[in-house]
């Protein structure tokens, strides 16, 4: 692929783009800890750490072949979020911390209503199989920290949304007769 295509759609196609810096985050971020559980013998933890590695590069090189972005990112996002919460089990105490990250990143790659389900989703697989060891205040404030980021993330991706439709319709309509403007009958024409 040349290296304007590349810039072209990334450019372009905003969900890719965050795909893609996910998928280099995951690589960058999570191949050390990978790496220092295979050293140590944590095989478990390690296999937990590929796997998301290995979907999320998968669901980025699957969006760069085939061009759906949206049901790739779809299917990270959930994947993602389910891992998210299982991190609690198999990681332990320090697995809480990746849902945080999971759940903001949800609400840039996919529709706000869908990363608000997964946050919801993660969150619950988090609780689930609490083993009651720690204190309950512990509990309730992880819950509470992480509802609230997911709600400050649907506030954020709504508002986005929202100037998105303002800005579209600025663009597309003449200022001073509200007509659409020459850029819109070209796109109507050619479709």
């Amino acid at each position: 692929m040349e290296l304007g295509t590349i810039k072209h759609r990334l450019t372009h196609d905003f969900q890719l783009t965050v795909l893609t810096l996910l998928g280099t985050v995951a690589l960058a971020g999570l191949t050390p800890f990978a790496l220092l559980r295979a050293i140590n013998g944590q095989w478990g933890p390690f296999a937990f750490d590929a796997s998301i590695e290995v979907v999320i590069l998968g669901g980025v090189i699957g969006a760069w072949r085939s061009r759906d972005t949206r049901g790739l990112s779809l299917f990270v996002a959930y994947f993602l979020g389910l891992m998210a919460g299982s991190a609690v089990h198999v990681i332990g105490a320090p697995g809480e911390y990746w849902l945080y990250p999971a759940i903001i990143a949800n609400f840039f790659f996919v529709d706000r209503r869908h990363a608000l389900g997964i946050a919801v989703m993660a969150l619950a697989i988090a609780l689930f199989a609490d083993d009651g060891s720690r204190p309950g205040i512990a509990v309730a404030l992880y819950s509470v920290t992480t509802i609230v980021c997911a709600l400050f993330g649907y506030a954020f991706a709504y508002r986005v949304a929202m100037q998105r439709g303002q800005l579209e319709g600025l663009a597309s309509r003449d200022g001073l007769t509200g007509l659409f403007n020459r850029r819109t009958l070209i796109d109507e024409l050619t479709r």
